[in-house]
């Protein structure tokens, strides 16, 4: 099985770009444009790695990390900003 990863970016071209480089690494890709579809999509599937904004729409990335981090500590995140 691929592993799966969650990219949360709100920037179309940015997440664009890493959807498409990823995916075609076999990478099985899930795309959030902010915090909530985020948390939903972390209910909803297993993921491998969380690529995480610092600035989110809804939200700061901050806060969403700690969100994770309290839920699924062994989930890495990595980190990411323009």
């Amino acid at each position: 099985m691929n592993q799966s990863i969650l990219l949360v970016e709100d920037q179309a071209p940015a997440a664009r770009l890493v959807l498409e480089f990823l995916g075609a690494q076999d990478y099985d890709m899930t795309h959030c444009a902010d915090a909530e579809c985020a948390l939903d999509a972390l209910r909803r599937k297993r993921f491998d790695l969380v690529l995480l904004d610092i600035g989110l729409p809804d939200r700061p990335g901050g806060e969403l990390l700690d969100e994770i981090q309290a839920s699924r500590p062994w989930l890495p995140v990595i980190m990411t900003t323009g």
